[in-house]
């Protein structure tokens, strides 16, 4: 009997994607588990089961005829770029979804483009958002607008986007092929030799700190739903939160004396809220294979890291740049007044900040970012750019890659004062042990680098098109977005009455392009893009092939 070709091309690609369509219908249907605790909110569940059950149905009608029981070949030349970047666009499209469909329901109105939007912002991990305020625990509609069920949704697409949905999907199945997929969404690192495991170990180190850090907000006062959802976001260097003013919201109420604490504890302070939410970015940040050096009481081996040195610096320079910037430029809320800040709250506002856009979550504790002055802008859009460690839940081009593009300079400064003959090493301490930097290491560093930041300007020249964004709003607005912070000095809503919706729908799908680009580190996307200009191609040769055979 001959055996059956094996399946390849289109049909293995749509047939994986058929996979992933199942799970991303399951993580939809996900807040419907909330109706248990807010059976208030019930009016709701139509927006969530009707796109779960399609992507569940869809999925399998491309699963069981392309791939079901049949011999799959290995990807070929660019087929995982684009399996992955159709995975990441069909999960923010039925993503989507529930936003849109709540609109008709009588839940917050969107339309399909700020659905899509708010999808993109929540996978991607940037916190962006066009939800209405009416509509956040704090809304005055927050009951009308199903304000747990649509708020526990975007915790969701914080937590399978933060940590990765190919890294998912293998802590589930295993699949000989799909190393290729883990690193083209952008995972350099496993935590151990089998990719199965690895995927296992981060899932259960990422679960365990958000139980962690939902108990520590509840010990700290906070509800519980709240503190769930906020160690999503922190943790998945997200920053969707629960209320419409981020962490500020629970320092106004302190100092009004409205906030009333659920914790075990009596509640004290709003500062105990941030201080966790800066624990968890940091550990968001952290590469996941230094969580398990920590575990495992290699603390040298830790604190002699690259990256954790690169971090702690970062932090510590520019929290006291800021922290002096805004003791002076810092504005009324006219933004025209400079008033200052005591220099507690300047320190305050400001490690929380660096922390925030370092992390490239997009948490504040200010009443508006625009009030923080010019030098914070600055500042934050060069955090942004940065961003977190290598094999953790940050954007951006990544601190090692940084740390290398440093260390270069410096070498390169060192070496040109001294004799040809002498030969010194170019090593950094890297993950347990001293790695040699190779050319090719450092040349994939700064052509990485080049290429985001000529993505950045490119995005940010698109945004300046458009009336009303500035050099400072376009720059901000799209470091922003590639890294997937989320911080803003644009009032979306404010915007869309000034310009009109036209100009409006345009920045949201600028916006999330840039996010798509920063969370698939932009190569994968251009893989796909390419790959499919040659399909037409391919099919005409394969078809031509088969016509002669």
């Amino acid at each position: 009997m001959e055996q059956a070709r094996p399946v390849s091309g289109w049909r293995l690609i749509l047939g994986y994607l058929g996979v992933f369509l199942v799970f991303e219908g399951i993580v939809t249907l996900l807040p419907l588990s909330m109706l248990a605790f807010y059976w208030d909110e019930w009016r709701a569940f139509p927006a969530f089961l009707i796109p779960g059950l399609c992507a569940i149905a869809i999925g399998l009608a491309l699963y069981f005829p392309f791939v079901h029981g049949k011999p799959r070949s290995r990807f070929k030349k660019r087929e995982d770029a684009l399996l992955l970047t159709l995975v990441w666009l069909t999960a923010v499209t039925v993503g989507a979804f529930p936003f849109f469909i709540g609109g008709f329901l009588g839940q917050a109105p969107m339309s399909f483009t700020e659905s899509f939007f708010e999808s993109m912002s929540g996978y991607s991990a940037t916190g962006f958002t066009v939800f209405p305020n009416e509509g956040f625990l704090d809304g005055a509609k927050a009951l009308d607008y199903c304000a747990h069920l649509y708020l526990f949704h975007r915790a969701t697409t914080h937590f399978f986007g933060g940590i990765g949905l190919v890294l998912i999907i293998t802590s589930a199945i295993s699949d000989r092929y799909n190393l290729q997929l883990y690193f083209a969404e952008g995972h350099n690192d496993r935590l151990l030799p089998n990719m199965r495991r690895s995927a296992k170990l981060t899932f259960a180190i990422y679960f365990a700190y958000i139980i962690l850090g939902t108990l520590a907000f509840f010990l700290a006062g906070m509800d519980p739903f709240e503190g769930f959802c906020q160690s999503i976001a922190g943790l998945a260097t997200g920053g969707f939160s629960t209320r419409s003013t981020g962490f500020y919201w629970y320092a106004e109420q302190a100092a009004l004396g409205t906030y009333q604490g659920f914790g075990v504890l009596p509640y004290v302070s709003p500062i105990a809220f941030e201080v966790i939410a800066m624990v968890l970015m940091v550990l968001g940040a952290t590469n996941f294979i230094l969580h398990t050096f920590l575990f495992r009481r290699r603390f040298k081996d830790f604190f002699k890291d690259v990256e954790f040195q690169l971090t702690a610096v970062l932090i510590l320079l520019f929290t006291i740049l800021m922290t002096c910037s805004m003791t002076y430029l810092y504005t009324d809320s006219s933004l025209e007044t400079m008033v200052g800040l005591d220099w507690g709250t300047s320190f305050r506002y400001s490690i929380f900040t660096v922390i925030s856009s370092m992390a490239t979550t997009g948490f504040s504790n200010c009443a508006n970012l625009m009030q923080l002055g010019e030098v914070a802008y600055f500042l934050m859009i060069i955090l942004m750019v940065i961003g977190g460690g290598v094999g953790s839940t940050a954007g951006a081009i990544k601190q090692y890659r940084v740390a290398i593009l440093a260390k270069e300079l410096y070498w390169w400064i060192r070496d040109a004062r001294r004799p040809s003959r002498l030969i010194h090493p170019h090593s950094v301490y890297r993950l347990g042990e001293t790695r040699e930097i190779g050319k090719k290491e450092a040349r994939e560093a700064a052509n990485f680098s080049l290429l985001y930041l000529s993505v950045l300007l490119v995005i940010a020249l698109m945004m300046m098109f458009l009336p009303g964004i500035r050099v400072q709003e376009g720059l901000y607005t799209t470091a922003s977005a590639l890294s997937g912070t989320g911080l803003t000095i644009v009032n979306f809503f404010a915007y869309e009455e000034s310009f009109g919706v036209v100009n409006y729908d345009l920045l949201l799908w600028f916006t999330s392009l840039a996010m798509l680009l920063g969370r698939l580190e932009i190569l994968p996307v251009g893989s796909a893009l390419v790959k499919t200009a040659e399909a037409p191609v391919e099919m005409w040769r394969e078809r031509r092939g088969v016509i002669r055979g």
